[in-house]
């Protein structure tokens, strides 16, 4: 894999977010590129399936005083991000989520159907629902493990 970095954020942290953030079944390997670059926007991300690249736009560092919401709307689950790096995390692994769709063939969980009918309709992508609902599996996790630092 291939790391490229023009945001103020050190190397190592990026590799760190980016292995806690792997799916099961998904190697270092198994991806071409992943660039995070510097944005005015907030976070944004977007996926290429065939070059198996990433593209992760972050904006400055800030505190987040309120929980803010991301996704509810076109297949993205809602969900409530308590920091910046929680929200890091959840666009991180929302887009490996969509590289690890495409090694499998999109083979997709039965549960995510029954998620799409009942919390969007059928409007929603499935492979949005599947990325967003494996993204805040993940940062819930990383909330717990976080709080078991903080805690030891």
């Amino acid at each position: 894999m291939k790391l490229v970095n023009t945001t103020p954020l050190e190397d190592e942290v990026l590799y760190r977010v980016i292995k806690y953030c792997l799916p099961k079944g998904l190697c270092l390997k198994d991806i071409g590129e992943v660039a995070f670059g510097n944005t005015t926007k907030g976070f944004h991300g977007r996926a290429w399936f065939s070059s198996r690249r990433i593209h992760v736009g972050v904006p400055m560092r800030t505190r987040y005083n309120v929980p803010r919401s991301s996704g509810g709307f076109r297949g993205y689950l809602p969900i409530k991000l308590y920091s910046w790096e929680e929200h890091l995390v959840e666009l991180v692994a929302h887009e490996l989520r969509h590289i690890w769709q495409y090694k499998n063939k999109y083979k997709l969980p039965q549960e995510i159907k029954r998620i799409r009918r009942y919390n969007m309709g059928t409007r929603a992508k499935l492979i949005e629902v599947d990325a967003s609902l494996y993204a805040k599996r993940v940062v819930r996790q990383y909330r717990r493990d976080l709080e078991f630092k903080v805690s030891k």
